[in-house]
């Protein structure tokens, strides 16, 4: 098996163990008894390490490389998940899926830039559509699993279900190869030079209006981890069939995915965050209105099209634009800013759901992706796009993958 297939089978399987307790927390802290605006803030502890420690975990994965980043981190969310079975109460749930969410931040950062490192500017595109592809694999599963797991045996079954997948992660992470050289001596410096680093990239209009907009877009997909499950209960729908949503979301990802070269050169990459940014917009604000199966499936489906797009391209784009050694700060960067956006995302639903009932954070979800086709608008009146319209001028020379074993 190939080191880069190795990566591609690791994103699916801590993807999966993810989303086999993710989907699901909400419901499980509602039925502790916390209000909406508490299942808000329960559900931004996923992400609120990442946001403060993801540039830091981006510049480890430049000094020390992917393979000891992954390894650890896998330790990490093994053993999260197993604490999360062990314990009960919200406390103890805020406390281990916060701890979770900072080992996959290092899990992601390391297969991402494992999958940049492997890729030349021609394939980049290519690579990361079908990283995502994979990743989307595991997304796909999950819900479906943890639905079944819940519905027939509980949470902690799905807790449990999660640790297990989180031990075959770390099984794997332990048989990638050992690094064999150091990353730029930049990437060794301390923790105020990679947020110097993370500014410097921020001063790339291309790269940070693609980051802003990916964070719009965040924000509104945060849903899914929050008030999206919650709206499902209150139309009827088991746990199984929540699962199943979640997962045609998910199918719909991974159908797109493999597109995204022919996609970005046909094109550019300014027309497929358009694209991106009008199917969750449509998708989320039609919910409410919706409660049949198969309406509420086609309504997610497209945010899952929007997500199958924009994901990658964003990691394709930030990770084209950094230099070798500096790849997992800007990839660590990326993903704390969708991070915050998701850490901003859930309270602000919770507030207008407790405010104005569950359909109220549909709307603002919408509004706020519809607001990022102003951000989009102003890439193309600049004119950041570059040949075939891509974004933020041409890449660093490299003719070449760099070497993917380290």
């Amino acid at each position: 098996m190939s080191h880069l297939t190795r990566i591609y089978l690791l994103g699916t399987m801590f993807i999966m163990a993810w989303h086999t307790t993710l989907s699901f927390v909400a419901i499980y802290a509602t039925s502790l008894g916390a209000s909406p605006p508490l299942v808000g803030f329960v559900i931004s502890a996923t992400v609120l390490l990442p946001v403060l420690f993801g540039i830091h975990v981006g510049s480890a994965v430049d000094a020390l490389g992917t393979s000891r980043v992954a390894r650890w981190s896998s330790v990490l969310f093994a053993a999260s998940y197993i604490a999360m079975f062990l314990g009960r109460g919200l406390g103890h749930l805020a406390v281990t899926v916060s701890a979770a969410g900072l080992a996959d931040i290092g899990l992601v950062v390391a297969t991402q830039a494992y999958v940049a490192s492997a890729s030349t500017p021609d394939t980049r595109d290519r690579n990361f559509g079908y990283y995502g592809v994979w990743v989307s694999v595991g997304a796909l599963i999950g819900p479906v699993l943890g639905g079944y797991l819940v519905e027939h045996w509980g949470h902690h079954a799905a807790f449990g279900g999660s640790a297990v997948l989180a031990l075959l992660s770390m099984a794997v992470c332990w048989t990638l190869p050992a690094q064999n050289r150091r990353r730029s001596d930049s990437a060794m410096g301390s923790t105020s030079q990679a947020f110097r680093t993370a500014a410097l990239m921020l001063r790339d209009r291309g790269i940070f209006m693609v980051m802003l907009v990916n964070a719009f877009v965040m924000v509104a997909y945060s849903l899914r981890q929050s008030f999206y499950p919650l709206y499902l209960q209150s139309v009827g729908f088991s746990t199984t069939l929540i699962g199943a949503i979640m997962s045609f979301n998910s199918l719909c990802q991974m159908a797109t995915r493999p597109t995204l070269g022919i996609a970005a050169r046909r094109f550019g990459h300014v027309g497929i965050l358009r694209l991106g940014i009008v199917l969750t917009a449509v998708g989320t604000m039609v919910t409410p209105f919706l409660t049949s199966l198969w309406a509420l499936a086609l309504a997610y489906g497209l945010v899952g099209v929007a997500q199958g797009y924009m994901q990658p391209l964003s990691m394709s784009l930030v990770s084209g634009q950094a230099a070798a050694g500096q790849r997992g700060v800007a990839l660590g960067l990326r993903f704390t800013v969708n991070q915050l956006a998701q850490v901003i995302g859930p309270p602000l639903f919770g507030l207008a759901v407790a405010g104005l009932g569950l359909g109220a954070a549909f709307f603002a979800s919408a509004g706020v992706a519809w607001s990022a086709l102003i951000w989009v608008g102003r890439l193309a009146r600049e004119k950041i796009n570059g040949p075939a319209g891509a974004l933020g001028g041409a890449p660093p020379a490299r003719g070449t993958a760099d070497s993917a074993t380290d």
